[in-house]
């Protein structure tokens, strides 16, 4: 599982290269919503329907579909910013689909500056950061009594990124590590 923080532009790039060369399934999440609202298919339907009353989806029903995706795919899998909350990563273990592994990849503050494409949004970035870390903690504490997690700094380049994830997740030949 991979979670990563707001301004961490190429995380969901180098998290798709990384599970391509492991052998494993990268799952967006908000992509797999997206694409079930997009299709019209049952789960879209029921994610509409909330959207259309102004509502959040329920948990509840983001969890199944999470778990529903997982329990199609290969054996190993790359999750991408899911669960958010204690409540969601609790349910998904709940039902078979607890990470091997936690990889959380931080925003390194220091060298943001440099980054053009977070040049416009420099004023907000510690809010957001500060926010998102509030959030979040509770979800890395859940994980860290049970399963390891590893942090990555936010590295120059993509390829930094993807060499970061590839020293943290086995290809599918070596050592059992799911998820």
């Amino acid at each position: 599982m991979v979670l990563a923080e707001p301004g961490v532009i190429d995380a969901w790039g180098a998290v798709t290269r990384c599970a391509d060369e492991a052998g494993l399934t990268a799952y967006n999440v908000g992509d797999l919503c997206r694409d079930a609202v997009h299709r019209n298919t049952e789960w879209g339907e029921r994610f509409q329907a909330h959207l259309r009353a102004g509502e959040l989806v329920p948990d509840a029903l983001l969890v199944r579909f999470v778990a529903e995706a997982l329990d199609r795919s290969r054996e190993r899998w790359m999750l991408f910013g899911f669960p958010r909350t204690v409540g969601q990563a609790e349910s998904l273990a709940a039902l078979g689909h607890a990470p091997g592994r936690v990889i959380r990849i931080a925003l390194d503050e220091a060298r943001a500056h440099r980054d053009w494409r977070l040049a416009a949004r420099q004023g907000e970035l510690g809010q957001l950061l500060a926010d998102h870390r509030l959030r979040t903690a509770p979800v890395t504490a859940f994980y860290q009594d049970s399963t390891p997690v590893h942090e990555l700094r936010r590295p120059d380049s993509i390829e930094e990124l993807v060499a970061g994830l590839r020293a943290l997740v086995p290809p599918a030949t070596g050592p059992a590590a799911p998820n």
